[in-house]
């Protein structure tokens, strides 16, 4: 029995519906029968991408070219404007720019040091000298602490240099009981120029995970870089209507200081009372709610890095101004300043007790 076979249409034909081959005409089938949109949009969106490259390829010299710019900028005006920000007026209307950290402390446990670098802030390469605080004023500091309540995030120690000082490791004893008796998440910080066989071997012998050491690692041969700390902004015209109350970055990033003579809103201060003998630190641990303010009216006016017209380091020149060729030719004949701790006692019954429950 026979079967009927309906033709097959050819490349390009339609099958009518009486069963014949069409051809071509407008009934022919598109590319885009056979071609899915999506192929087109995967292109689209390809193209798109080649686009934003080409352009973001194009904009990346003028983003750095704008971004060094902003930096030069920014660099000239502090260079050449950055004093009107502490002047009186601005500062009645903005506030003081800088205030004192109340959980960082410096403490220059010694002003002895085996380097002589030029601009030194402590003074002591301009007046050399083997002051030291004791361990008994360490262990004074650490009790007012505890009697106070108070968990430093960073007690680092420094002068001079820290490992001269002939009971360093005994300090450090003190400083490890009191962050694992009571604040046990004190940052310990040891500031060195890591420079001469003593101080290498002082530094071999911390093991303690809690310590940090920093090492600036000085040489005898290569100065370091530094600050013309002996320009006193007083001695600077464009400084005569300063609000030196404003203090500088130290007092933010370094904290308060602490010397043999007592607190200061840093330590930077401490090294400059030194020279001056005015005797103004605070002989007991200052309050939070203590800005120390009038200290830096005095201190600021004295010290180099209070200049907001940025100055570049200084590596091998000495610099000073007249306030401080004057401070170091009467340094011996400046009173003897009043120690820390020598008034006031923590040993009465009431303070040891408070201590004591401190601890517990």
């Amino acid at each position: 029995m026979c079967q009927s076979v309906t033709p097959r249409a050819k490349t390009g034909e339609k099958i009518g519906g009486n069963g014949q081959a069409k051809r071509g005409g407008s009934d022919a089938v598109s590319c885009d029968t056979i071609l899915p949109s999506s192929f087109y949009r995967m292109g689209a969106i390809m193209t798109f991408k080649t686009a934003v490259r080409f352009l973001r390829s194009l904009l990346r010299p003028l983003r750095r070219f704008v971004r060094q710019s902003m930096k030069h900028l920014v660099y000239f005006v502090r260079r050449h404007f950055g004093h009107l920000r502490v002047t009186k007026p601005v500062t009645r209307i903005l506030g003081v720019q800088y205030r004192r950290s109340l959980r960082k402390i410096e403490i220059d446990i010694t002003y002895a040091c085996n380097l002589s670098c030029p601009n030194c802030n402590r003074s002591c390469t301009q007046a050399p000298t083997g002051e030291r605080m004791t361990v008994e004023q360490i262990d004074f500091f650490l009790k007012e602490s505890i009697a106070s309540g108070i968990k430093w995030d960073r007690i680092r120690l420094l002068g001079g240099e820290p490992t001269l000082h002939p009971h360093f490791h005994r300090i450090i004893q003190l400083l490890l009981e009191y962050r694992e008796r009571f604040s046990k998440d004190t940052c310990i910080e040891v500031s060195t120029h890591g420079y001469g066989t003593k101080v290498e071997q002082a530094l071999s012998q911390i093991s303690h995970p809690a310590i940090r050491i920093c090492n600036s690692r000085k040489r005898a041969d290569t100065p370091p870089l530094f600050e013309p700390f002996n320009v006193a902004p007083r001695d600077l015209k464009r400084y005569v209507n300063a609000d030196f109350r404003n203090g500088c970055w130290v007092i933010d990033s370094c904290g308060t200081g602490l010397s043999g003579s007592g607190f200061y809103p840093c330590a930077v201060a401490a090294g400059i009372d030194r020279i001056m003998g005015w005797d103004i630190g605070r002989k007991s641990l200052p309050a939070d709610d203590d800005s120390m303010q009038d200290l830096l009216s005095r201190f600021c006016s004295h010290c180099g890095h209070f200049d907001r017209n940025l100055v570049e380091p200084l590596e091998t020149e000495s610099v000073m101004s007249s306030t401080w060729v004057e401070a170091y030719a009467g340094y011996h004949k400046v009173k003897r300043i009043t120690r820390y701790g020598a008034q006031t006692s923590l040993r009465n019954g009431s303070d040891e007790r408070t201590t004591n429950k401190k601890l517990a």
